[in-house]
């Protein structure tokens, strides 16, 4: 638990979101990650925040190296978002140990086009 609170304070210090803009320039939604510390590790919600009425392609790749190996989980949905409606992607809870690295993309599509990006990394590289 020590270990996934610590992870989850330098996670919660390096996350950055872009918002997801419109063929028009206007802002409709934005992207979002949660890092919750659990029992053996963290639960992981990636997410999309409605700015207005939008159809989104949400894709999430979680990737986690250490002494055991490495896992990566990648999930995609289609969101269709109205202004201040939050809607999840994915969400997934990982196992953790002392020295693994962890980094979670999140990318926003609007016509194939990415609007919008968030990251987050934690661990040595």
């Amino acid at each position: 638990m020590r270990h996934a609170a610590a992870l989850l304070v330098g996670l919660a210090a390096a996350c950055g979101a872009g918002d997801a803009v419109a063929q028009d320039g206007g802002a409709v939604a934005t992207p979002s990650i949660a890092i919750v510390p659990t029992e053996a590790g963290v639960q992981i919600t990636a997410s999309a925040v409605g700015l207005g009425v939008a159809e989104i392609e949400g894709s999430v790749e979680i990737d986690r190296t250490g002494g055991s190996g490495t896992v990566t989980t990648r999930q995609n949905r289609t969101l269709k978002l109205s202004a201040g409606q939050s809607q999840d992607i994915a969400r997934t809870a990982l196992s953790l140990a002392k020295g693994d690295r962890i980094s979670i993309r999140v990318v926003l599509r609007q016509g194939g086009r990415v609007v919008g990006k968030a990251e987050v990394s934690s661990g040595e590289p």
